[in-house]
Parts: structure tokens; C-alpha cells; sequence
């Protein structure tokens, strides 16, 4: 009697043909290599391209048994192995098929066990395979460190369009995917947050991105966090783009070590005119590195660091910047912590800049003192059109100085007036205003004590003023709202 494995070719085929294709992957596989041969070359009814697996256990006995498989196996395209526990044990038998494995598009191992040293293997794998289009490793144990295995090769890998690591970490993969993008189209103009894109325009989708039609001029970022690693992919690869003009990464988790990154790009790139790094975590070592940037850069026109904490320090730094930098209109510096010291070093900048016509400082930590700092700035400087500051004006000097400059200066068009004072310090101000300067067309004060006689004051002075005052806001408990045009 002959064995199973002596069958004659034609037999052995028959018998295929009355097996489930599961059951020939899973039992008859990796056998000998006489089957595996005969396996090769065998045509079922159906071929498998194909393999989701639901209800059986797969461990990494079995992640074993299939990596030797997909060795030598050319027809399946799609393996999903979801939530089967499998451990980086397991992952490296699958990794080291990868390497060898010609066929293989989609590999899913979302809700494993797999962590850092899996993530590396398969990083290793990647660094080879030039098939596999989808990776999905949502729900596993890889931390940033994993993520940047991964996201290393990803920015070399020009097959891989889909990585899924989750929303923790997918930032860092998407900047590599943008990445790739930018090296190789010139047409973007701005990179702006997913909510603002215009109806013509369309969001940047990961899996596609290496695919974004050249027209295109606007790009959509999503709502991931990038972290330090992926704004250096990003900034990396701006310093190849000549076409980027405008650059928003609000709330992308970049912190200093993400500040450096792009400070360097700021050093060598001359077509960015405006960018957005407000709320990232961004402290006074990060503020240092763009300060040295904005000393080099000629073309940069806004920076908004609005919502970080740079502190007196990280302002001290910028104001060295602004001595220097002559292109630089506008700054915002809103809720960074700022105190009296740092508000003395950019008013002390003030008075050299003849270029930044724009400063936010509202929502910081100064006191009445730094209001007189930036006063006297304003005595000097002729540039500065709109200035915002939060409870900087909070006793009658503060009121008289500020009472003081508004009948002298001849440029400033906007000034906002954070927690003014009230009673007669208050009032004092708005009786001032009735010899405001001839350029001053807005005038806020939100959030103040203002009463009805403050309120009768500044009636009187847009009266008597023969401004383009244009608009006057005033929210308080007694004063909703006045507007008036003249």
C-alpha cells in the first residue's frame, strides 16, 4: 500500500479538489517539500487570496507555521490575524517571511500582543519587502518607540501606503507619509488643519498620499499628534519643497525637540511666509532655536506661538530675534506664561524693530509695571499698528501713560485692553480717548469693569474724534456692546 506522500500527482490533485482551501492552509501545508511542490503548482476551483481568521486560536506556534508558509506561498494577498494574541515571538517568524514573500499586499495584526521589539522586526522586514501596501497594528503594546521603528523605514519604503498604529501614535506615521509627498510634488502652497480645508480642496488621506494629484494646492492635516519625531520627517522634507507658503500645525504635540526641527528648516527655506505652532508644548529651549532661526530667515512674515509656555525666558530669546530680523510683521505670544521681565526685553526690541506691526501678549503673567514698559516702546516705535494685552493697565499710572501715548502716536490702528481697570482709574482712560490719535480705527476692551459714566466718556470721544474710528468692543456686565461708525 503506497503512503499519502508517494501519490502520484494526479491523484494527490484529486484529492485536493474535494478540501476546503482552509484546511489545505492550515493541514497540508508545510508538510514536506514534495507537497509543497505539488502545492505550487496545483490549481483549486478557488483560489485563496485571501485568509481572515476568526474562530480558530492562533499563537505564535502557529504564526510559526504560517511564516514558513508564506516562504513559498504566491497566491494569498490578504492575511488577517486580529486579535489572536500573538506576541513579538510570533511576529518574527511572519517578519521573516515578509522579507522572502513576493505576494503578500495586506497583513492585519490589529489587537495582538505585540510591542517594541515586534514593531522593530517588522521594520526590518519592510526594509526589504517591496509588496505589502497595508500594515494594521492598532490596539497592540508599541510604544513611541516602535512607532519610530516604523516610521524610519516608512520614509524610505515607497510601497507601504497604509500603517495603522492607532490615533496615539499615527501622527508620526502620517508626517512620513506627507513627507514622501512633499519631496516629490511642488504644487502645495499650504499645509492648513483638516476643519479649514475650502470645499475645493481636499484632506490629505494617508492611504493615498503618495498619489495627490499635482494640482493640488491645499492640504488638510488630521488631528494626530506628530510628537518631536514626526515633525522632523515633516521639516526634513520641507527643506527639499520650494512651493510651501503656509504651514498650520496647531495642537501637534511637537514640543521643543519638534521647534528644533522646524527652526532648522526655518534657516535654509526661503518661500514660508506664515506658520502655526501655537499649542504644542513648546517651552524656552524651543523658543531659543526659532529666535536663532528668525535671525537667519528673510522670508518668514508671521509666527504664531500662541498657547506654549516659553516664559520670560523663551521671550528674552525672541526679543534678541527681533533686533535682528528685519521681515518679521507679526508675533503672537498669547498665554505663554510671560512675565514682567519678558515684556521688558520685547518693549527694550521695540524700540530698535521697524518692521513687526502686529504683537498678542494677552493672557499672560505681567503686571502693572510691564504695561509701563510697553508704553514707553510705543513712544519710540512708528511701526507697530495693533498691540493686544491682557490686564496690563490696572491702576491710575498705567491709565495715564496709556492716556498719555494715545494722544501721540500716529501709527497705531489696533489696541485691545484686557481687565481695565474700574471707577476712576477706568474712567479716566476713556476721558482720554477723546484726544486719541488720528490712525486709531479699533479700540477693544473685553472683559473690563467699564461703567456707565466710562461708557458716557467714550460716547463723548468718538463724538469729538475726527478718526477713522471704525469700532469699539466693550463686554461687561454693564456695557453689552457699543459700535459706532462715524
Amino acid at each position: 500500500m503506497s503512503s499519502f506522500i508517494t501519490l502520484p500527482v494526479e491523484i494527490v490533485y484529486r484529492i485536493l479538489d474535494h478540501l476546503e482551501l482552509e484546511d489545505i492552509f492550515w493541514s497540508v501545508r508545510n508538510v514536506c517539500q514534495r507537497f509543497e511542490k505539488i502545492l505550487n503548482t496545483y490549481k483549486h476551483p478557488k483560489t485563496i487570496h485571501t485568509l481572515n481568521v476568526y474562530s480558530k486560536k492562533i499563537t505564535d506556534k502557529e504564526a510559526k507555521h504560517v511564516g514558513k508558509i508564506l516562504k513559498v506561498d504566491e497566491a494569498l494577498v490578504d492575511l488577517n490575524f486580529g486579535n489572536k494574541g500573538i506576541t513579538d515571538k510570533g511576529v518574527w517568524y511572519l517578519a521573516d517571511a515578509l522579507k522572502v514573500n513576493k505576494t503578500l499586499t495586506s497583513l492585519r495584526l490589529f489587537g495582538n500582543r505585540i510591542g517594541d521589539v515586534g514593531a522593530q522586526y517588522l521594520a526590518d522586514a519592510l526594509k526589504v519587502n517591496r509588496t505589502l501596501t497595508t500594515l494594521d497594528l492598532r490596539w497592540s503594546s508599541i510604544s513611541i518607540v516602535g512607532a519610530e521603528y516604523l516610521a524610519d523605514v516608512v520614509s524610505i519604503n515607497e510601497t507601504i501606503e497604509e500603517l495603522w498604529l492607532g490615533d496615539k501614535f499615527s501622527g508620526v506615521i502620517a508626517a512620513c507619509h506627507l513627507a514622501k509627498l512633499l519631496r516629490v510634488n511642488q504644487t502645495i502652497t499650504e499645509i492648513i488643519p483638516y476643519n479649514q480645508l475650502p470645499p475645493s480642496s481636499l484632506p490629505l488621506k494617508w492611504a493615498t498620499a503618495w498619489k495627490v494629484p499635482q494640482t493640488l494646492t491645499k492640504l488638510g492635516l488630521p488631528s494626530y499628534k506628530l510628537h518631536s519625531r514626526g515633525a522632523y520627517y515633516l521639516a526634513d522634507a520641507l527643506k527639499c519643497n520650494h512651493t510651501l507658503t503656509k504651514l498650520d500645525l496647531t495642537y501637534k504635540y511637537i514640543e521643543d525637540g519638534g521647534a528644533q526641527h522646524f527652526a532648522e528648516f526655518l534657516k535654509v527655506n526661503q518661500t514660508l511666509t506664515s506658520i502655526n505652532l501655537a499649542s504644542n508644548s513648546i517651552h524656552a529651549h524651543g523658543a531659543q532655536h526659532l529666535a536663532d532661526a528668525l535671525k537667519i530667515n528673510q522670508t518668514l512674515i508671521e509666527i504664531n506661538l500662541g498657547d506654549n509656555y516659553i516664559q520670560s525666558a523663551g521671550a528674552q530669546y525672541l526679543a534678541d530675534a527681533l533686533r535682528v530680523n528685519q521681515t518679521l510683521k507679526i508675533l503672537y505670544l498669547r498665554s505663554n506664561g510671560i512675565e514682567n521681565d519678558g515684556i521688558r526685553h520685547l518693549a527694550d526690541a521695540l524700540k530698535n524693530n521697524q518692521t513687526l506691526t502686529t504683537l498678542t501678549l494677552d493672557s499672560n503673567r505681567f503686571r502693572e509695571q510691564a504695561s509701563e514698559y510697553l508704553i514707553e516702546a510705543l513712544e519710540i516705535n512708528r511701526t507697530l499698528t495693533k498691540i493686544v494685552a491682557q490686564s496690563s493697565v490696572n491702576g491710575p499710572i498705567e491709565a495715564w501713560f496709556l492716556a498719555k501715548h494715545l494722544r501721540t502716536n500716529k501709527t497705531l490702528v489696533t489696541l485691545s485692553m484686557f481687565g481695565l481697570a474700574s471707577g476712576n482709574e477706568g474712567e479716566l482712560l476713556l476721558d482720554e480717548t477723546r484726544h486719541m490719535s488720528q490712525t486709531l480705527t479699533t479700540l477693544q476692551l473685553k472683559s473690563n469693569a467699564i461703567l456707565a459714566l466710562g461708557a458716557r466718556y467714550l460716547a463723548d470721544a468718538l463724538i469729538v474724534n475726527q478718526a477713522r474710528l471704525i469700532s469699539v468692543f466693550a463686554a461687561t456686565s454693564r456695557l453689552l456692546c457699543l459700535f459706532y461708525r462715524h
